[in-house]
Formats: C-alpha cells, sequence, structure tokens
C-alpha cells in the first residue's frame, strides 16, 4: 500500500561494525511499486578509528523478492546470525 513512497536509492541498510557485516536494500525499478525487493549482503573492513577501508567491500550476497515477508525475514536472519 505503500510502496510509492519509497524512491530513494536505499530503502533499508544496516551495518555492525564489530564484524564487518552490512547491508543495503532498495525496490527495483527505483520507485516502482510493482518492484521488487534487493538486498545486498556485504563486509567492510575498518580502520581503527571506524572509517570503512578504500575497496575493502565484499559483497556476501544479492538477494531478491517480491515478497515483503521473505525480505524481512532474510533480513532478520543475516542480522542474526552475523
Amino acid at each position: 500500500e505503500t510502496a510509492h513512497w519509497f524512491s530513494s536509492s536505499v530503502l533499508l541498510g544496516g551495518a555492525r561494525k564489530s564484524t564487518g557485516y552490512c547491508f543495503d536494500s532498495r525496490v527495483e525499478p527505483e520507485g516502482d511499486p510493482n518492484g521488487e525487493f534487493v538486498v545486498e549482503f556485504l563486509t567492510i573492513e575498518y580502520d581503527k578509528k571506524g572509517e570503512p577501508i578504500g575497496d575493502s567491500v565484499r559483497t556476501i550476497e544479492l538477494f531478491k523478492t517480491k515478497n515483503k515477508k521473505e525480505y524481512i525475514e532474510k533480513i532478520e536472519t543475516y542480522m542474526l546470525e552475523n
């Protein structure tokens, strides 16, 4: 019902600096209420000041679904396991 509100490049994202695991999610095509959820699961290395180290980003998995429940469950599982 509210998908038309989401027209930015990032829908939801999160990072856990202590482990380097993070994720970004979006709807593709951008702004399309009939699009699909896309979640990119990543790792990033941080320096001693907590800043990302250049070129350290690694994609673990790219997940796509049109099912909101699957989208939420996938992100929750990733957060709990990492």
